[in-house]
């Protein structure tokens, strides 16, 4: 397993509450999720399926906790606090195909009432799911702020 970046900054300052999270597994999920994050996110707007991401979503949140909560420098931290916030933008139930309005699958081409039809089509159950991603979101940042990790 490559360890890279953060495998120098992980110094553990205290125990976490899952006896089987090492600095080694923190690594490699938060590795792995950063890749996701990178790669394979949805656009900004839109939420795709838990089932897309690469460890189950709590204990992607268990790794960003331990990795916030070891000395890492300010930039890290500022990433990881990031990264535990867009785990929002994965929900259960979405199904196979990302929700929301994808402005990047309009076609320039196609005159503006085609391309208002397809932004309505787009808005299918957009606005339940961008509600839920946002309620996750603020509940995700008063965990760190009660975890002083904010």
């Amino acid at each position: 397993m490559a360890t890279g970046l953060f495998t120098k900054f992980f110094r553990r300052k205290e125990a976490t509450s899952d006896a089987t999270m090492t600095p080694r597994i923190a690594v490699e999920i938060i590795q792995r999720f950063g890749s996701v994050l990178e790669n394979e996110a949805p656009v900004p707007g839109c939420v795709a399926d838990v089932t897309k991401l690469p460890f189950p979503k709590e204990k992607i949140r268990e790794a960003l906790i331990f990795g916030l909560r070891a000395n890492v420098d300010p930039k890290m931290k500022e990433m990881l606090k990031t990264a535990y916030i867009e785990l929002a933008n994965w929900q259960r139930g979405v199904g196979p195909a990302d929700q929301g309005i994808d402005t990047s699958k309009l076609n320039a081409e196609d005159d503006v009432e085609s391309r208002a039809r397809s932004v309505l089509a787009q808005t299918h159950r957009q606005e339940q799911w961008n509600d839920i991603v946002l309620k996750e979101q603020a509940y995700s940042k008063s965990e760190l702020e009660a975890l002083k990790l904010w």
